[in-house]
């Protein structure tokens, strides 16, 4: 995540109108809380849209603020990268997720249209019943 939608996000949280703070490497130790915890929060979304495909349990494992440092699978491993263009405020940036190909693996199948088609339930309605 861009640290100045983090810092945005972390702002409105704290009431203020979602400015980005500029302060990239110096975190204390209560704006990190913070701002795990709105990952957390992110997370319990990320959960629930995945909820029909597969259960998930994401967690937040380290916080790196240097994105130098993070590695999360080999330099040669198949990802997909989804790139989320973000505005809050006046403040605006990217959310990248990554996922390996060994991890979405097992569910290709359930990705596809045919899948879909195949097990989307139609609600009836009552007002739609015929009496």
């Amino acid at each position: 995540m861009n640290p100045n939608i983090a810092y945005a996000m972390m702002d409105r949280v704290m009431g203020g109108r979602g400015t980005s703070l500029n302060k990239i490497e110096s975190l204390t130790e209560i704006e990190k809380r913070i701002m795990s915890n709105l990952f957390d929060r992110a997370f319990e979304h990320l959960r629930d849209a995945w909820a029909t495909i597969a259960e998930i349990e994401p967690i937040l494992s380290d916080f790196e603020v240097n994105p130098q440092f993070l590695q999360m699978v080999s330099p040669n491993e198949t990802v997909v990268v989804i790139s989320l263009e973000t505005m809050i405020g006046e403040t605006s940036g990217m959310i990248n997720i990554c996922i390996p190909h060994v991890v979405l693996e097992p569910i290709i199948p359930k990705l596809s249209v045919h899948y879909w088609m195949q097990t989307e339930r139609k609600q009836v309605f009552p007002k739609n019943l015929r009496r």
